[in-house]
């Protein structure tokens, strides 16, 4: 994948992981 090889697999895990306090289907819908 692209997006890997350019960011590492644990930056683009990072990336995209739900923040604390957050709701995971209000944090799915806006990214």
């Amino acid at each position: 994948m692209l997006a890997e090889r350019t960011l590492g697999g644990d930056a683009l895990k990072k990336a995209v992981a739900l923040p604390e306090g957050e709701n995971i289907n209000e944090w799915i819908a806006s990214h």
